[in-house]
């Protein structure tokens, strides 16, 4: 209700500069629907008008509050990426987003750091098994160079 009051205000206000295609395109709506809230003069009551006030409210409040968490979501890979000097596989980061919206930062932090941890305990087993490796084979001579 408050974009349509908005649509005739800015219509009545400016008519030569604010033709129906342009308030369509600013309030992404088509020109017909833009039209046919110009034609209905159709004003809420004080109550309809508080709960539609109310409902506007709350849905910019969500959406300032979803960028804002997106926002922190975002930060948090672009500092863990420069720190693990690597780049996060995009289904991974989906999945750290799911796990953040359920849970928050703080938490897929700690779940991060543990994985991190894990995946560094790996790395050494496996370039543990790789240099043990090396060295026998140098060692029996089994697997010499050739020249």
């Amino acid at each position: 209700m408050v974009e349509k009051q908005a649509i005739r205000k800015l219509h009545d206000e400016f008519p030569e500069e604010l033709p129906n295609e342009k308030l369509a395109e600013f309030f992404k709506v088509s020109p017909v629907a833009i039209a046919k809230i110009l034609k209905s003069r159709w004003t809420p009551s004080e109550k309809e008008f508080e709960n539609s006030e109310k409902r506007w409210e709350k849905y910019v409040t969500k959406q300032v509050s979803r960028k804002m968490i997106e926002s922190k979501f975002t930060e948090f890979i672009e500092e863990t990426e420069r720190k693990l000097k690597m780049e996060i596989p995009p289904f991974f980061k989906q999945q750290l987003h799911e796990h953040y919206m359920k849970h928050g930062i703080d938490h897929v932090k700690d779940d991060f750091e543990e994985l991190n941890k894990a995946r560094i305990e790996r790395e050494k087993v496996k370039d543990g098994k790789l240099s043990n490796y090396l060295n026998s084979s140098m060692v029996d001579g089994s697997h010499k160079l050739s020249e």
